[in-house]
């Protein structure tokens, strides 16, 4: 699918899925000490660490696209430090085609770890096993940078396919937050029916990877699962009957799972659900309209994680 054909698409469904939803201090020494927090006061949230998302680059052809990115990258090492960004996602559709080098290039400068996420252009153009070959790499070299690093087995057999499917799937820990990332591209569709979401429930698919990343939640603080991916799960991307399944899932440790953090529809956009017990942050392109990328601020106790986002829109 040509990109125009793409964008033309996907700001329909992004209409769609909006008409469904209907965003130092000084110590005095004779001071009595603070108490240590206890399970029945944990004490306040406290700011850990940011992190800042990247969605849809699209570097593909276009030299715009590739200036913007350079853009993203710029900002973020010029404020890593006063941001305290300590992590980077980048949510899909980052470069496919010949530009699939390039994407990888322009991400290699910034300063802090940096997690690729797969999207559906690249599937459909360059491959998952393009992909695979391309940020494998930098996923493995992640193993040594981040907490508790785990990457699924490339790859994974999808009868619906007849093949292999080269399944991006990953976790890890940071300062008590646990990220999971998820491959919800589908595979085993084409054309307009390949821009929707699937949990690609496959033996050693997505949807093990995430019931095996909820096994000990329960045991954590409130709100500090945050799932990765490229497509949101959102209505009108995701079906009732699929998004009642991942409720029911939840449903059991729903105060520790915060939410998707998503890319996929070229706007930007927050949702929470409560009854479901989740919310959805869709972050915008940024090689479309403004050049937007969000920063994250995540504070914490020993109870629970919370957030709170800006857009940043870059010159």
């Amino acid at each position: 699918m040509r990109t125009s054909s793409i964008h033309a698409y996907r700001l329909g469904v992004a209409v769609l899925v909006l008409a469904m939803l209907g965003a130092c201090s000084s110590v005095d020494p004779t001071a009595e000490p603070t108490p240590e927090p206890t399970p029945e006061d944990p004490g306040p949230l406290e700011p850990l660490f940011s992190f800042v998302i990247i969605a849809d680059p699209h570097i593909a052809g276009p030299l715009e696209h590739e200036t913007r990115l350079q853009a993203a990258v710029d900002w973020v090492n010029a404020n890593a430090e006063a941001e305290s960004i300590e992590l980077v996602v980048v949510l899909g559709d980052i470069g496919w085609g010949t530009r699939l080098e390039a994407s990888y290039e322009l991400l290699a400068q910034l300063a802090p770890p940096w997690v690729p996420i797969m999207g559906d252009n690249v599937l459909h153009s360059s491959g998952d096993d393009g992909f695979a070959e391309m940020f494998g790499p930098q996923l493995d070299a992640l193993a040594d940078t981040l907490d508790g690093w785990e990457q699924a087995p490339w790859p994974v057999y999808d009868e619906r396919l007849s093949d292999d499917a080269w399944l991006q799937n990953l976790r890890f820990e940071h300062r008590g937050v646990r990220f999971v990332g998820l491959d919800w591209n589908i595979r085993h569709l084409t054309g307009t029916l390949a821009e929707f979401g699937d949990f690609n429930d496959v033996p050693g698919g997505s949807w093990e990877w995430l019931e095996d990343s909820l096994v000990d939640a329960e045991e954590r603080a409130d709100e500090s699962v945050v799932i990765l991916s490229h497509v949101p799960l959102l209505p009108g991307v995701f079906s009732l009957d699929e998004r009642a399944r991942f409720a029911e899932l939840i449903g059991p440790v729903r105060s520790k799972v915060f939410g998707n953090l998503a890319g996929h529809l070229h706007i930007d956009y927050f949702e929470r659900f409560p009854v479901e017990g989740y919310s959805t942050w869709v972050t915008d392109a940024t090689w479309d309209d403004d050049n937007l990328i969000r920063v994250v601020q995540v504070s914490g106790n020993g109870a629970s994680r919370s957030y709170e986002e800006r857009g940043v829109i870059l010159p």
